[in-house]
């Protein structure tokens, strides 16, 4: 399996919320927590992420369950992008 092939689950906590779950001392269950999930083209490094993200799933896109599948028809987006959708390990 090439690297073009690889899509990558992730789930990441808005930085809206981050603050009540906090609070509350834990993050919840997706999908009731608020988090969102996005799919990224290509492998993510697990360093690179906040920590209020996570890779759900990494792999080629027929491990992906058919659920994931619609989640890729919302939005994918490209690997070296992650500091733009609030989800790389970067200053809040």
């Amino acid at each position: 399996m090439t690297t073009e092939n690889i899509l990558s689950l992730i789930e990441y906590m808005p930085a809206f919320l981050r603050a009540s779950h906090e609070a509350a001392g834990n993050r919840g269950v997706y999908p009731h927590n608020g988090a969102e999930r996005v799919i990224v083209s290509g492998p993510v490094d697990p360093t690179d992420l906040s920590d209020w993200a996570r890779i759900v799933r990494e792999g080629d896109a027929e491990i992906f369950s058919h659920a994931d599948r619609a989640e890729m028809y919302a939005e994918c987006i490209p690997a070296d992008a992650l500091s733009e959708h609030d989800l790389a390990d970067i200053d809040d």
